[in-house]
């Protein structure tokens, strides 16, 4: 079965919707680095494959790359603090 594009989330869709699970309400400019912890650990929760180990996340690569790109389209200025690109 093929996807229409308008089955597809934006990265801001996927922001909005973590934001609202963890009840943040504050636009994404505003957003603490907690807020922005707190949204990132609501999207890795949400991929398959993402299990809790002793109260730690474990999620797959693919994860990880999904929380960095979203990170890096909607929080650029965080993506650049903490210094989230590897350059190999």
């Amino acid at each position: 079965m093929m996807l229409r594009e308008s089955q597809y989330l934006k990265p801001s869709e996927i922001i909005e919707r973590a934001k609202q699970i963890e009840g943040i309400t504050t636009s994404n400019a505003d957003m603490t680095d907690a807020d922005i912890k707190a949204v990132m650990r609501v999207v890795a929760v949400s991929i398959p494959g993402s299990i809790t180990l002793d109260e730690h996340l474990s999620t797959s690569r693919i994860g990880v790359e999904l929380m960095l790109s979203l990170t890096l389209m909607v929080f650029p200025d965080y993506y650049e603090r903490y210094g989230l690109a590897q350059f190999d």
